[in-house]
Order: structure tokens, then C-alpha cells, then sequence
């Protein structure tokens, strides 16, 4: 079985990206032989070589095709790329000579969907009718979360979804009416916390921001929050186009998540994890342990919650997001409806522990590599990995293993650590720290 892929990322007219051309290439840990897989920019290929090596799969069956470059460069895969006329008809030589059974992407694009049509191939798209429709955004929306939590009985914060300033100022008062009360602004399209503020009394015991980039503290409720509303609505709503939703916080919580695959088929759990803030995300632990009282409820409610979406007639993979409090009650927040930054590790890295010899039974912690931790190339990663002894040894089924390039452009990426605990992988970590912060 081959597939046509879409190395792509969240849609760039509904979310801030610079440049996706070194985040795009998660999708090596996804690919099986003989794929073709369009990029939106030139691989490294030492890289490449590396997650092929490691995975048993020979690079050169791989048919890699990047678009011409569009208003955006080579920097994000823009629909004018796509629906270039160049660059389909190329792609349709390439599938003449190279049938695939199966069209995906790494986000539900309806530029991919166009494309498909554009080829002939869009009988192969699962979702296709829904995608094509722009349905994939409204499944990421933030908004449309907190519908489809209402609608399955699914447990979410207690909430608002804001049409306008006077109803976002409202939300936040009420929110905030109770002593010692916070909420969270949230932009119904950003990621990795990065469109979520909390606000909170100045009497307030909140002592960190997690889920968040910035605390608000407001001395005065009722004049503070008018204030905040006529400062931020325009960057909460994107600029009053969109809604934007406030809701509660729920304090001292784990925050977990449960991906799921949604298929023809059905719905399918691929794994758990525990994603570790800073307050932006550091690191997630995979997988979650099964003896949690709260597990079961966990991926309970992202069944459910799944089970909307494949109603709504998406089909790929979603990431339910909850946060779990001090006494074990779960409360889901989004979902990530698209092969998320989880969806390699779980089906990259641990299918190729859980194949080696020694029948992994430990953690795979994937870490943010810090902006301070400078590297030239990928080739100088591995070797400084090798030189310290920390690089993944497939006997032992532990070690480094590298799940993104770098490049000039980029000074930070992505690392796993595979370990018998999470304890095991902070120290390997930090031995790395150690030595990349005396270069």
C-alpha cells in the first residue's frame, strides 16, 4: 500500500507560521515505502537517512516533490502552490507512473483536497466531501470544540464562546465574580499556548501560567477587565473575525491528552501522554500509565469526543487535550483535529521501540532543544549525541533519538529520550544541557 502525502501544517490564513519547511519533515517517522510525499521546501537528507536507517525503510524508494514556490516562498505550502498548474501536472506524471491507494496529509487542508480533485485522486482522500468544504479548519477551532464537548456530554471548563467585546467583558466578570477567581482568553486558532492568556484577581493564589504565555492581574474587576477587553479583543478575535473563548481554569493539573484515529473503520486509540509546561510546552512523557484512577476516564471521553468528529465526517487523526486536577476528575480543553506533534512519537518512535529486541517497557520523553543550545548542522547533532555515549542503542531500546533536523533558519527543534522512567530521561537531557551550554 503507497499513499500521495502532504507534508503541510496548520492552514497560514488562520494561524501565525513563519516557515514550516523543518517541522514538515516529522512526517519521515509517518511514511512507508514507495510513498510519494510533497514537501514544502528541499529535506536535509542526512536526516532523512537517519529516520530510514533507524526504521528499516530504504530512502530511495521515496518520490519527494516540492511546488514551486509561492507568495510565501518555499516557507509554507500555500494554496497557490498547490494549485499550481506546474506543479500538477508534474504530479499527475508522477502518480501515472506511481499508483497510490490512499491520499492524507499532516493537516486537513482543503488546498489538499483541491489538489486531489485537480488529480483524479480524491476518491482515495478519506473525508474528502467534509475537508473540501473547509471543514477541516472548523474542526480545529477552539470554538468548535467547546460545541462538540456540549453536544456529547463530554466534561469541558465551565465557559463561553464570544460573538463580540461586550459578551467577551461579560464572561470574564462572571468568571472572575469569586474571590481569588482566574479564567483563560483563548484564540480559537493558535497552538502550543501561544494564543491563550490567563487573567486572574489580584487576590488570586495563581502561581504560574500554564496552558498560557502571559497572567493578566486585575486590581479592580469591573473597570480592569473593560480595560483588557479594549486592549486585546482586536488580537483575541483576529481583528473581529472570529469568536473567541473564554473559560476557567482549573488549578494545580496534570495536562494530558489521548490521540485517536478516525477512520472508515472507525474510531481507533493510537496512545496517551503527559505534556510538561514551562509555562510554553518542554516536553511531553509517552506513554500515560494504564494504573491512573483517572485513565480510563481520559480516554472515555476522547472516544466520545472522537466519535462527534467521525459524525461531523472528519476522518485522520485528533488529539483530545484535558487537564486533570488533584482529585482525579478530568476536564477536556481542545482537540487538535490533524497528525499533531505527539502523532510521530507514537507511531514513529515507539512502534520502533516496541519492535527492537529488548520489548521496551519505559518512557520516550520528547524535550524542546533550548534556543541557547547551538548547532550547525544535523550531522554535528549526531556526532556530539555519539561523543557523549547517549545515542540510541537498539539492544537496550534506550537513547537519543533525533526527531527533527535543524537548519540555519532554526536554532531550536525537538529530541526523544527513550528510558526505563522519566526520571532516566531528565538526566540524559541534562547532560546534553551540560555540554551544549560550555560550547
Amino acid at each position: 500500500m503507497s499513499s500521495l502525502v502532504f507534508a503541510n501544517d496548520f492552514d497560514p490564513r488562520f494561524y501565525s507560521r513563519r516557515d514550516i519547511s523543518v517541522w514538515a519533515q516529522r512526517v519521515f517517522w509517518l511514511v512507508e515505502p514507495d510513498d510519494i510525499v510533497v514537501l514544502p521546501a528541499e529535506h536535509d537528507r542526512e536526516f532523512l537517512e537517519y529516520v530510514c536507517s533507524l526504521r528499516g525503510i530504504p530512502s530511495a524508494s521515496l518520490t519527494l516533490v516540492v511546488p514551486p514556490p509561492g507568495s510565501s516562498g518555499y516557507r509554507l505550502m500555500t494554496g497557490d502552490r498547490l494549485r499550481n498548474s506546474v506543479f500538477v501536472n508534474h504530479l499527475k506524471d508522477v502518480l501515472e507512473h506511481r499508483p497510490v491507494d490512499r491520499v492524507w496529509s499532516l493537516w486537513p487542508s482543503n488546498d489538499v483536497a483541491h489538489v486531489a480533485l485537480m488529480c483524479g485522486v480524491e476518491n482515495l482522500m478519506q473525508g474528502y466531501d467534509f475537508v473540501a468544504q473547509g471543514g477541516g479548519v472548523n474542526a480545529n477551532s477552539k470554538a468548535t470544540f467547546r460545541q462538540i464537548a456540549a453536544s456529547s456530554g463530554v466534561a469541558a471548563s465551565d465557559g463561553f464562546v464570544c460573538a463580540d467585546s461586550g459578551e467577551m467583558s461579560w464572561a470574564i466578570k462572571l468568571l472572575l465574580s469569586e474571590p481569588g477567581s482566574a479564567c483563560m482568553v483563548k484564540r480559537v486558532f493558535d497552538t502550543a499556548a501561544s494564543g491563550n492568556e490567563i487573567i486572574c484577581r489580584a487576590d488570586s493564589s495563581l502561581s504560574d501560567s500554564v496552558g498560557s504565555l502571559s497572567v493578566r492581574v486585575l486590581s479592580d474587576v469591573e473597570q480592569s477587565v473593560e480595560d483588557y477587553v479594549s486592549e486585546r479583543w482586536d488580537w483575541a478575535s483576529f481583528g473581529s473575525r472570529e469568536m473567541v473563548v473564554v473559560e476557567g481554569v482549573v488549578r494545580d493539573s496534570l495536562s494530558v491528552y489521548v490521540e485517536t484515529d478516525i477512520s472508515d473503520r472507525g474510531i481507533e486509540i493510537n496512545g496517551s501522554g503527559l505534556m510538561v509546561y514551562d509555562p510554553a510546552p518542554s516536553r511531553q512523557v509517552i506513554p500515560l500509565s494504564s494504573r491512573e484512577p483517572w485513565f480510563e476516564d481520559l480516554h472515555e471521553g476522547a472516544v466520545e469526543l472522537s466519535r462527534v468528529l467521525f459524525s461531523m465526517g472528519y476522518r485522520g487523526h485528533a488529539s483530545c487535550d484535558a487537564v486533570v486536577d488533584q482529585e482525579s476528575k478530568v476536564t477536556f480543553t481542545e482537540i487538535n483535529a490533524q497528525i499533531t506533534g505527539s502523532t510521530h512519537v507514537h507511531q514513529g518512535v515507539l512502534n520502533l521501540l516496541e519492535e527492537g529486541p529488548a520489548q521496551f517497557s519505559g518512557v520516550v520523553c520528547e524535550f524542546v532543544w533550548s534556543e541557547d543550545w547551538h548547532i550547525q548542522s544535523f550531522v554535528e547533532m549526531i556526532d556530539l549525541v555519539d561523543a557523549l555515549g547517549l545515542a540510541y542503542n537498539a539492544d537496550s531500546c534506550t537513547g537519543v533519538i533525533l526527531t527533527l533536523p535543524f537548519s540555519e533558519r532554526h536554532s531550536s527543534s525537538v529530541f526523544c529520550v527513550a528510558e526505563r522512567d522519566e526520571g532516566s530521561a531528565l538526566v540524559v537531557r541534562d547532560s546534553l544541557a551540560e555540554s551544549l551550554s560550555s560550547r
